[in-house]
């Protein structure tokens, strides 16, 4: 095991998500499905900036390349641009730039994040009127750069973290229900996959909870947050076998994702939830920083490069 150190950053979040460090700014945005809002948490400060947004259900915030406080944004159904300067209780701007078709009813978007060319990967999950997962119906998109919305697989059950090699020649993704990693060969110039197999899968592993949230580090390996598990396992990008784990046991059972920043790239700011526990246990027990977001040092790692902006056009 790592001598990894792990700091927690005061505050919780019903759902948070979609952590997206900006190194202009030096700061992380990420987002809080349940309780509507967007986050931004500056490190050199200690601030955290929020931005309630009602009712609507924001599953992922992404800067656009070149554009100053735009972000592509999950809103439900839709991929809104929102404008916000990081800091104010209000946005400036928002509209939709995309929409899952009709043909994929009882669909909402999860997890998204851009390949090396800059093109937005964003998956789906089915669920019921109530609030219930449906197995199956999940889809994966990739908004392209030219702002079209194309679909490469279906028949997903909760489509979760993404993640691309340093070469860009694999591309690993994760369904959440299935217990699974995969992995394909990517061909970054025409945005397409094949060759899915299981790169790891965490029954056979013997890990409870569920795989969310990745990302990979300059050794083409894995960082994956584990629901449920509290714990983010470190996994070989090659042959899918554990290196090590960061045991978040006594702290918080709900990691959700995760993403390298800080001035080296080489903190690992991990997302969490209080979603799924009883009010009694938040903040208490094994709980104790539920929903909090925490930043792993001393990983002996880092990220190859910062994470891709969307670079494609903005208009429906």
């Amino acid at each position: 095991m790592g001598s990894f150190k792990i700091d927690t950053i005061p505050g919780r979040t019903q759902l948070g998500e979609g952590p997206h460090w900006v190194p202009e700014s030096q700061s992380l945005y990420y987002v809080d499905i349940f309780d509507p809002a967007l986050y931004r948490y500056v490190p050199s400060t200690g601030k955290v900036y929020k931005l309630a947004l009602g009712t609507v259900k924001p599953s992922f915030v992404i800067p656009v390349e070149g554009e100053s406080n735009k972000f592509v944004v999950g809103y439900h159904r839709e991929i809104v641009v929102l404008e916000w300067d990081g800091e104010s209780a209000e946005y400036t701007s928002l509209k939709t730039i995309a929409s899952i078709e009709e043909k994929f009813p009882g669909t909402r978007f999860n997890d998204a994040k851009c390949d090396p060319q800059g093109r937005m990967w964003v998956g789906t999950f089915g669920q019921t009127e109530a609030g219930e997962l449906v197995d199956g119906k999940g889809v994966l998109f990739s908004l392209e750069l030219n702002g079209t919305l194309t679909q490469h697989l279906d028949k997903i059950n909760l489509a979760n973290g993404l993640a691309w090699s340093k070469d860009s020649t694999k591309f690993y993704f994760v369904d959440s229900t299935a217990h699974a990693v995969y992995v394909f060969d990517f061909d970054g110039v025409n945005g397409t996959l094949r060759n899915q197999r299981v790169h790891f899968d965490m029954k056979k592993n013997g890990f409870s909870g569920l795989a969310d949230g990745l990302c990979t580090d300059e050794e083409d390996n894995l960082w994956l947050a584990l629901f449920g598990g509290a714990k983010v396992l470190h996994i070989d990008g090659q042959t899918g076998a554990v290196l090590d784990s960061i045991d978040f046991q006594g702290k918080c059972s709900n990691l959700t994702s995760l993403a390298f920043g800080g001035p080296n790239l080489d903190v690992l700011y991990v997302t969490s939830a209080t979603f799924g526990l009883k009010p009694e246990e938040i903040g208490a027990g094994t709980e104790v920083d539920a929903g909090a977001l925490f930043a792993v040092s001393n990983l002996r790692t880092k990220a190859s490069s910062p994470a891709v902006n969307y670079r494609g056009k903005l208009t429906l």
